[in-house]
């Protein structure tokens, strides 16, 4: 799945829609030791969790409010 496809779907919990996927939040976990070699591994991202908007996706950015122009 691409991630990308998850935003904006709709979220449900207990039955009611609570809103839309507007961003997703992952954690790096710890790199291994390469004290040897600088360039080691990318760590793994995990999924840590989902920001959920009531409204549009870009409402967490302020645009709802009136007379804002800019996030």
């Amino acid at each position: 799945m691409v991630l990308s496809e998850l935003l904006g779907s709709p979220v449900v919990q207990g039955g009611d829609r609570v809103g839309r996927v507007a961003d997703l939040r992952f954690v790096l976990d710890a790199a291994p030791d390469t004290s040897d070699d600088m360039r080691g591994p990318m760590p793994e991202a995990r999924l840590y969790g989902l920001l959920v908007s009531p409204r549009t996706p870009g409402s967490f950015l302020g645009y709802e409010r009136s007379g804002v122009t800019k996030p």
